[in-house]
């Protein structure tokens, strides 16, 4: 099948050796941009300027309770989901990346061996260990119950990977043209995501963020011979799909690109899908196979969910999050490091359906989802 994504690549590409040689990585801040209501959809235009790879968002403020506050931060998904929805377009109407606050964790786990920015050491402590020893993790977000006229200092960062991979080997984005506008769109949530449906802030409190985002870009050469191969475009897009029964999930993806993976969250009535029904008793599955299916009867994988959560530990050096399950294709060789060099990607653009397909043995209470992540290549159509 066409899983191997070099042969899709055109050939006498550009010399990826000569670009790195003498390109100059660039690393610029956007103008901040500023949220005074929780809701608030804002945006900011990225730089038009050489060939851009990555985008990190900082985002930072205070949440400041008035009287009659009710809530607790929630242990699910908070504080990844102070922003509702992150989302970086064109102006010619395509979409590079276009995930929810909380999905981005996920996604920058994908971006280097062990890391899982849910158990960072926080910058903003002076110690950065406790005095056991363990690793402090996230003080700079509080936990609990809300307090009445409190004020809640909070910073998370969010990371879009334009660039499939640190390597640069594909989807550097050309933005030294005047007629393109790509522009970052980012939306706060509100205190009934961060606390739950009874959350309130309480009369007289407020909210203040801003964001920051650092571009980080690549310098064009002189030598046209010394120009990136930018025959693909690489995206990362998440779908919510309904989730009413129990029994095989299917998930069809589109048939439109090289499939690089695909992450899924099962949320259950607003809660992570728990793997086992009991702690500590593997033998308590909520979950069965995992497969993966094309042309209708193609099957070349078909896994019980537990090795899926060993590879996911051997290839990353950490845990799936409850409910997640991560069909990996761009780390077939091993390791992230390798990505983009796997001959494990699909390339479906030659086939009519692709689908990855999870058993289920627990039925889901009412408005259960499943959050779907993929990544993506997609040929660049030049016009």
């Amino acid at each position: 099948m066409a899983g191997n994504a070099q042969a899709a690549a055109s050939s006498g590409a550009p010399s990826r050796g000569n670009f790195l040689q003498q390109t100059l990585r660039n690393r610029s801040q956007l103008p901040d941009v500023s949220y005074t209501a929780q809701g608030d959809n804002k945006s900011v235009d990225v730089f038009a300027t050489g060939y851009a790879a990555y985008l990190r968002v900082m985002v930072y403020g205070k949440i400041i309770t008035g009287t009659s506050s009710a809530g607790t931060w929630d242990a699910n998904f908070w504080p990844w989901n102070l922003m509702k929805r992150l989302q970086l377009t064109s102006n010619a109407g395509f979409t590079f990346y276009d995930t929810d606050g909380f999905t981005n964790r996920l996604v920058q786990t994908w971006q280097a061996l062990g890391y899982d920015p849910g158990l960072q050491i926080s910058p903003n402590v002076a110690a950065p260990y406790s005095t056991t020893g363990a690793r402090v993790a996230n003080v700079q977000f509080p936990t609990g119950a809300l307090a009445d006229s409190t004020t809640y200092p909070i910073l998370v960062e969010y990371l879009i990977p334009i660039v499939a991979h640190k390597s640069l080997r594909a989807g550097l984005l050309p933005l030294q043209n005047n007629a393109t506008r790509v522009t970052l769109r980012a939306v706060l949530g509100s205190i009934t995501d961060w606390a739950g449906s009874s959350g309130v802030i309480g009369t007289g409190g407020s909210v203040s963020f801003t964001m920051r985002t650092e571009m980080e870009w690549y310098s064009v050469p002189a030598d046209p011979s010394a120009q990136p191969d930018i025959s693909y475009i690489h995206r990362v897009i998440q779908d919510t799909q309904s989730w009413t029964t129990s029994g095989d999930q299917d998930y069809k993806v589109p048939v439109n690109g090289v499939i690089m993976r695909v992450q899924e969250r099962f949320i259950n009535a607003g809660v992570p899908e728990k793997f086992f029904t009991t702690a500590n008793d593997p033998t308590t599955n909520r979950f069965g196979n995992c497969a993966v299916i094309y042309a209708a009867s193609e099957q070349p994988e078909n896994s019980d969910f537990r090795f899926l959560l060993q590879r996911h530990r051997q290839q990353y050096l950490t845990d799936s999050l409850d409910g997640c399950i991560l069909f990996d294709f761009a780390d077939g060789s091993g390791s992230p490091e390798n990505a983009l060099m796997s001959t494990n990607m699909y390339n479906t653009q030659s086939l009519t359906e692709f689908k990855l397909r999870v058993n289920v043995a627990n039925a889901p209470g009412s408005n259960s989802t499943i959050e779907v992540i993929r990544e993506e290549l997609q040929p660049r159509v030049i016009s």
